[in-house]
């Protein structure tokens, strides 16, 4: 018998064997097949709420995009930034921005890391190579490879801010120590970036990094790309104008959308329109949806809600019927200095305003009923400019209310000892109000002898503020008014409520308007557009003609124009302009003239900046004018 143990020791040891050899080739066959999902996910879809804008009310449109035939671009998010500010705000979105991209990723989309002037970092990274190995597209657009700095959607927009000082909002000692903390870690305080930042993974296997238009397009055209969705910042420069930004990959044919809460903006309350810095976010963002593309929210991707800036702490003032012009720069300069705003129209519904914090209206409102009442059901403060007969009941005032507008204003003395609201007014113009028989838990804020009260505030029967005020349309006292009564809804300091009633800055007028304004200045005034122009005129154009006379000083992209020629025309010395930028061409004069000047042939008969006061930096942008450009004031020849 010991022969047959031998043997069935020996058969036993060879299944022992054979099941290990299994076991491992099974254990291989599943490694390959879950690298082979990790690699090659099974495609899914984006199911967008997409965000757009006629005017200033926001419409959306669900629509869903095939994952594996889009990309996400994330723009710029750098180490290291000259703005320290910009370095907070960017560490504090970057965590959630990774997780999107991880969510995309593994739904099948294609990331796209965008780091301009970063690449030398990534020589010999496997996302580069991949990038540079696509394959040169056939359909490559015309520029893909420059900036785009307007496409025709924009050619009538006012673009909403000024960023031309290049829109740092550091406070100055800290600024002067963070440029100091740059130089000990061998950075340009500059241009400190070099790299991407740690806080955004990229996947070696998958992912591609590239910032020149012309590779990001061979990377989409080689993917079967048809989608994009930029991130990143920041959004009023490089987002919006980067070879691979939201204008060129809208101009090139693809279909584009921005996620509006994983960016940022370069801007500084101190600048036109001097509202407060996520308001200057909001403003370009608007643009975008007007005149660009749509928007998403970083949730519609991983859950939650969509993000927002720690530091952004302004009570959002939802907003009906302020269509007329005086109103709205009211609403877009004054309110935004410290209130998000939140546009209105006919088709809006209750849920989206389900985390606003007081109503305002004027009685060319068409919100619909429900609206109001959701406010009413929440207890939340209603300011109305004027009542109407359908609000009364929520005013205390009876349905025989009626709206009274004269021809000469009412001036009334105020009494601030009245409210809190009245801080800071002492007279009031009034053109418009409402009149009725007050009832129920009314406080009289401004009475007239003839008219009685026509402004009050009342305590509604669930408890919440109803505000009733004149109308402020054309009346600097009635519009601070409103102000001081969305301060004081919103428990806001009434006292620190100023409307803005001095600008000092750079403001864009059509050539003639701007010379007739300023020509009633008795002071120096600067006036200044941008050129863009293509290779062979850059070459070619050698004069500006503009009138032969003393009080007059050109300048082109900073360098003065002195020499005139034979007919008169100033002289450009070669090389002074430029085709792969934006050309500032600055005049100062010292008397206001009717002017049309002439680049050699082309006239720029059109929009100009003007300033009044006196500046030698003046005569050329402080930073590269790409950045700091507006889309209004730009002739572009080919």
């Amino acid at each position: 018998m010991p022969f047959v143990s031998s043997f069935e020791t020996r058969i036993q040891v060879v299944i022992s064997l054979m099941a290990q050899r299994l076991y491992f080739i099974l254990g291989v066959l599943v490694l390959l097949i879950v690298s082979s999902f990790s690699q090659n996910p099974t495609p899914d879809s984006f199911d967008w709420t997409l965000r757009s804008r006629i005017d200033l009310i926001p419409s959306t449109e669900a629509e869903s995009w095939d994952a594996s035939r889009t990309a996400f671009i994330v723009c710029d998010m750098w180490d290291y930034h000259h703005s320290v500010n910009a370095v907070r705000r960017l560490t504090e979105f970057a965590p959630r921005l990774n997780a999107v991209l991880a969510e995309a990723r593994s739904r099948g989309a294609t990331i796209i890391h965008a780091p301009s002037d970063c690449m030398p970092f990534y020589d010999s990274h496997l996302a580069r190579q991949r990038a540079l190995d696509a394959p040169p597209a056939k359909n490559a657009p015309t520029n893909i490879a420059h900036w785009c700095h307007r496409i025709p959607e924009e050619e009538q927009a006012v673009y909403p801010i000024d960023q031309s000082n290049g829109g740092e909002d550091d406070d100055l000692q800290e600024h002067a120590q963070w440029s100091a903390y740059l130089e000990t870690i061998n950075r340009n305080p500059g241009t400190p970036w070099q790299r991407q930042t740690k806080m955004i993974s990229i996947d070696s296997y998958r992912d591609y990094i590239c910032a020149e238009g012309d590779v990001t397009w061979n990377v989409l055209e080689a993917n079967n790309i048809t989608h994009v969705v930029l991130t990143g910042v920041h959004l009023n420069m490089c987002v919006l104008g980067r070879p691979f930004g939201l204008r060129q990959m809208k101009r090139s044919g693809k279909t584009v959308a921005l996620m509006r809460d994983m960016t940022d903006v370069m801007y500084e309350p101190n600048s036109w329109p001097y509202v407060s810095h996520f308001s200057g976010l909001d403003l370009v963002v608007e643009h975008i949806e007007h005149h660009i593309c749509p928007t998403v929210t970083s949730d519609q991707v991983i859950g939650g809600h969509p993000f927002r800036f720690r530091n952004d702490d302004r009570p959002t003032v939802a907003m009906s019927g302020l269509f007329a012009r005086d109103q709205r720069v009211f609403a877009q300069q004054d309110l935004r200095r410290q209130f998000h705003l939140q546009w209105l129209g006919k088709s809006s519904t209750a849920s989206e305003t389900a985390d606003s914090d007081v109503l305002l209206l004027n009685d060319q409102s068409q919100l619909p009923a429900a609206v109001i009442k959701a406010f009413v059901d929440a207890g939340k403060p209603i300011i109305a400019a004027r009542v109407t007969r359908a609000w009364a009941p929520s005013f205390g005032i009876s349905n025989s209310t009626h709206v009274l507008a004269i021809e000469a204003p009412l001036k009334c003395d105020i009494d601030a000892a009245q409210h809190p609201m009245l801080q800071g007014i002492k007279r009031i113009t009034v053109n418009s109000f409402t009149t009725g028989e007050l009832h129920g838990s009314t406080h009289p804020l401004i009475n007239h002898h003839e008219h009685g009260t026509i402004a009050w505030t009342t305590v509604r029967p669930d408890s919440g503020i109803s505000i009733a005020l004149p109308s402020f349309l054309g009346s600097r006292s009635c519009q601070q008014l409103t102000l001081n009564a969305l301060a004081w809804a919103t428990g806001q300091s009434v006292a620190k409520s100023k409307t803005n009633s001095v600008n000092q800055d750079w403001q864009t007028h059509k050539l003639a308007e701007g010379l007739a304004i300023t020509s009633r200045l008795d002071e120096i005034i600067w006036m200044r557009c941008l050129v863009k122009l293509s290779d062979q005129l850059a070459k070619d154009i050698q004069s500006l003609n503009v009138p032969n006379d003393s009080s007059l000083d050109a300048f082109i992209n900073g360098t003065a124009l002195k020499d005139r020629n034979s007919e008169g025309q100033l002289v450009i010395p070669a090389g002074t302009l430029t085709s792969t930028a934006l050309n500032v061409l600055a005049l100062r004069l010292t008397k206001v003239q009717n002017i049309v000047p002439v680049l050699q042939a082309l006239q720029l008969d059109g929009p100009w900046q003007f300033r009044s006061g006196d500046d030698p930096d003046w005569a050329n942008f402080p930073i590269p004018p790409q950045f700091g450009a507006a889309t209004d004031y730009i002739f572009e020849f080919e």
